[in-house]
């Protein structure tokens, strides 16, 4: 069996921190399903194994077994979990419990002693000892108190983010649950590309690595737009009016004695392109802190690289069953795709896009089709052809990062393909609208 599905669309499923027991663990699963969880768990056992090392294809096949299979205690253990109570924890769960919290439905991880006041409708004030606050206010006067970003905001601590933001509560919460689901998904996806010990997966299935220095990736976000031009524009003295989010790298931070953080802002009338701009500019975030110093700027073009793993992570989707969809032919950029590279004939040749250098790839006359390209050339490299492809491109954007890339070509020499023959693939997987497997 393989778990890659024959469309370019791929399915991710959120694990949750604790795992109560209950009718979902006490299923019993078919025999059919039970073999075939077992023949996964083999597959995920080899391409766990170092001198494998498919790390994101081995937690995909976990996946697949807890699917068939959600009693199967040696897949739990390889994706981390311990035994807690008849069920199962994360040891991030664990941590939170031994510091005497639990966990809310709507607020996360808070003290106990919290519970029975949100359950009332309060929230705390803005004085604290220890972590029981001195006041607590309903709902609505406790988020008026944060609504000043510079002043009083509210301060959300995650597993791995820190983010501070004058958004209701509430709302804060279910970002903070966006960002962690993007973390697990952006190494399932490209962890693969990154050294072990920087890799959760890898740290997690293979014994021995030692885990290098971690630290909580910093988050902004704004109540309003204006907020978020203001800061920019008083701080940095720059115009974001034409941005959706920014990150700001390490080396772009160290110009301006700050930390390197990503900057958002809240747009309720448009759900859908928000968490499309969040999981763009904080995969960027992840990436960058997290494969180490970074020489890409030695490279001679291959610019688009950057922006196509951006504008990629923008086709992700929430489903209504809580999964997310990643890939596929989906959003505005891939029908921009569609129809200036397919329709128009407007391709740019492989062998030039990835030739190209900052200046070049945003041309203000070809911006919006360089972009377009690359995020749809990404999805292809990613989910086309069932991930025939995806090896190949993560070396190439660990060298890419690394600073390895000279010029032109490239890119076909990681694919074992002529950039004419990736250019021949890639438009024929454009043109279809549910892509199949074979080119």
């Amino acid at each position: 069996p393989d778990p890659r599905q024959a469309t370019s669309t791929e399915r991710f499923v959120p694990l949750p921190d604790l795992i109560l027991p209950g009718p979902e663990l006490a299923r019993e699963s078919d025999p059919a399903s039970v073999a075939a969880a077992a023949r996964m768990l083999e597959l995920a056992r080899k391409a766990a194994d170092p001198a494998v090392a498919q790390f994101g294809f081995a937690d995909l096949c976990l996946q697949d077994v807890l699917d068939r299979d959600p009693a199967n205690a040696e897949a739990r253990k390889l994706q981390g979990y311990q035994p807690h109570e008849g069920g199962w924890a994360t040891p991030y769960a664990l941590q939170q419990i031994r510091q005497g919290k639990t966990f809310h439905s709507r607020y996360g991880w808070v003290p106990e002693s919290w519970v029975e006041h949100l359950e009332r409708g309060e929230l705390p004030g803005t004085s604290f000892q220890g972590d029981r606050p001195n006041q607590w206010l309903p709902a609505q006067e406790a988020d008026a108190l944060r609504a000043s970003f510079r002043d009083r905001p509210w301060t959300i601590t995650t597993e791995h983010f820190q983010i501070r933001t004058n958004v209701p509560l509430d709302e804060a919460i279910e970002f903070g649950r966006h960002l962690e689901i993007l973390h697990d998904l952006f190494f399932r996806l490209l962890g693969d590309a990154l050294p072990r010990d920087r890799n959760p997966i890898a740290r997690r299935l293979v014994p021995g690595i030692t885990n290098p220095p971690t630290r909580r990736h910093e988050v902004w976000y704004f109540a309003s737009h204006q907020e978020y031009l203001d800061y920019f524009r008083e701080t940095f003295g720059r115009d974001e009016s034409v941005s959706l989010g920014y990150y700001m790298p390490p080396d772009e931070a160290k110009t301006f004695r700050t930390s390197p953080r990503s900057y958002f802002y809240r747009d309720p009338d448009n759900p859908i392109d928000a968490t499309a701009t969040l999981f763009h500019e904080a995969s960027h975030q992840l990436l960058f802190e997290n494969a180490g110093s970074t020489r890409y700027d030695r490279n001679r073009g291959h610019y688009w690289v950057w922006e196509a793993l951006g504008t990629y992570f923008e086709t992700a989707r929430f489903q209504p069953d809580g999964t997310l969809s990643i890939g596929g032919l989906v959003g505005p950029r891939i029908a921009e795709a569609r129809r200036r590279l397919v329709d128009r004939g407007e391709f740019v040749p492989i062998e030039k896009l990835t030739a190209m250098s900052q200046p070049a790839f945003r041309d203000a006359q070809a911006i919006y089709l360089h972009y377009a390209e690359a995020m749809a050339l990404a999805t292809f490299l990613m989910n086309g052809d069932q991930a025939a492809y995806r090896d190949g491109f993560r070396d190439y954007v660990r060298d890419a990062y690394d600073g390895k890339l000279r010029g032109q070509g490239g890119l076909g020499q990681y694919l074992n393909l002529d950039e004419t023959e990736i250019g021949r693939r890639f438009l024929k997987y454009l043109s279809q609208s549910d892509p199949g497997s074979t080119p």
